[in-house]
């Protein structure tokens, strides 16, 4: 996989440890008229090696931890960094394997279309997780965070 730095992106977020720096690094696989890369033999010397400076000084001292999140997603899937995903320790190395599973569902009328009806977003099990607990609160509190789609 090649790294675009155009798909580079960055904002600050609250996270756990408070108002930090979040970064997006997306690399460039599948996009329109770029041909996907495969491996095919494992280990240490093929695939993706990325180091990354944590730059630990920059926390708080009573921060919760320390490191990154890493998450592996298809493109046109939504992101849910708290909720999925897997951390990494700083001044520590990550071999990690990732094998693609989809599950096809049966078309209509034993199945339906895992898509929400008023955006052309694809639906996945942790969408449809978020959007409960979203609508539950709503429902319960009437109150809501900025970022979410539900309306009170």
């Amino acid at each position: 996989m090649a790294c675009d730095k155009s798909k580079h992106t960055y904002r600050f977020g609250e996270s756990e440890i408070g108002l930090r720096p979040i970064s997006d690094h997306r690399l460039s696989a599948g996009y329109e008229n770029y041909r996907l890369q495969y491996l095919s033999s494992p280990g240490e010397t093929n695939g993706l090696l990325l180091t990354l400076n944590v730059q630990t000084y920059d926390y708080r001292s009573n921060a919760k931890g320390i490191g990154i999140k890493v998450l592996i997603h298809d493109q046109n899937d939504p992101i849910f960094i708290k909720e999925s995903g897997f951390a990494v320790m700083p001044g520590r190395k990550a071999l990690v394997s990732v094998i693609k599973k989809q599950v096809v569902t049966s078309p209509p009328p034993h199945g339906t279309p895992c898509r929400r009806s008023d955006t052309n977003v694809k639906y996945s099990k942790t969408l449809c997780m978020s959007d409960c607990k979203e609508e539950y609160i709503v429902a319960n509190c009437k109150c809501q965070m900025l970022h979410q789609r539900v309306s009170i």
